[in-house]
């Protein structure tokens, strides 16, 4: 081999090395974990969604297939609601409400289909349709109409603003003037002194302050007691399936949004709520070198003097009841 060939052989050496040498703790990591194999008393251990009661707890799953709330109402029931599209798309949604009372048991439920409904304080309402529900708080399911102002006429600024004086609450929305439909209006929603009441204006100007709520706001409400999540759920195992490590190529320095070395896999945890221990198993989460697990979106809610936790996932799109026995 003449010294030319001597050369490029050397330096394609070196390429390589740079190339392969800083992988090897990679290929390493992958080797050491095809010796491992899953523990026998683990292998029984269900997902969250498989929990089903037994001698010690019982479960109740609520799934949405959009974010929605769970509260306390100034009763001490814990209210869940849920939404989902009906069988038939063309037949709107399907809304459901559920009352848990403090043995974490349900006891009373609300279905409303294809019908827009929120909260606040101890009611459920519905702009469009113009009436109120007491359910929250009375398990009354008549609807109650808004008391219309003026009886349709149209409310000046002054009128508008004596009105929401001492309001708790006001919405609105345009509609259009039965007079001159190429003039728009405001029909206006308002909660004050424990009365619901509607009206038409030409007001424009609303404070902030009556911004639309979306979750129950009651003074009253009883706090739910968050528990945190690091101390109630353990990591017992934690089964490997991938090692991700940082190479010569990658030089961000866990800079915009590079995650530092770590596992994937299946974490086998253990959660304790009230001295019970429930067991459960997540997929596709992190395990990282010193043994810090990335955790996924787990809430676990303790109302105080009741019987039960509450445990809400995905942005709240999945809740569980959890009762012990």
């Amino acid at each position: 081999m003449n010294k030319k060939n001597k050369i490029i052989g050397g330096v394609m050496a070196v390429l390589a090395a740079v190339i392969v040498v800083p992988d090897i703790g990679s290929y390493y990591q992958q080797m050491k974990m095809l010796g491992e194999r899953l523990p026998e008393k683990y292998k029984a251990v269900p997902f969250f969604d498989d929990l089903k009661s037994n001698s010690h707890y019982d479960i109740q799953h609520f799934e949405s297939n959009v974010p929605q709330y769970a509260f306390m109402t100034d009763t001490g029931s814990l209210v869940i609601s849920t939404n989902h599209l009906s069988e038939d798309s063309s037949a709107g949604s399907i809304s459901k409400w559920f009352k848990i009372d403090s043995l974490g048991r349900a006891v009373d439920s609300l279905v409303i289909q294809d019908q827009l409904m929120q909260t606040f304080d101890s009611y459920l309402y519905n702009i469009d349709a113009g009436y109120y529900l007491t359910w929250l708080s009375t398990g009354d399911t008549i609807r109650q109409p808004f008391v219309s102002i003026g009886e349709g006429a149209v409310l000046n600024e002054a009128a508008t603003r004596e009105l929401l004086e001492g309001a708790t609450y006001a919405t609105d929305r345009y509609t259009s003037d039965p007079a001159d439909v190429n003039k728009s209006l405001r029909t206006v929603v308002v909660f004050k002194d424990r009365q619901w009441y509607t009206v038409k204006t030409t007001y424009r100007d609303f404070l902030p302050s009556y911004a639309d709520p979306q979750v129950f706001i009651s003074p009253e409400t009883i706090d739910f007691g968050l528990i945190d999540q690091q101390q109630a759920v353990v990591l017992n195992y934690f089964d490997k399936e991938y090692w991700y490590g940082n190479s010569f190529w990658n030089i961000s320095f866990a800079v915009n949004g590079q995650k530092p070395e770590h596992w994937t896999g299946t974490a086998y945890c253990e959660m304790t709520l009230n001295e019970l221990k429930v067991s459960f198993k997540k997929d596709q989460l992190d395990l990282y070198r010193h043994g810090t697990l990335g955790w996924y979106d787990l809430t676990i809610y303790q109302p105080p003097a009741s019987n039960y936790a509450l445990v809400s996932m995905e942005e709240g799109r999945k809740q569980y009841v959890i009762r012990w026995k």
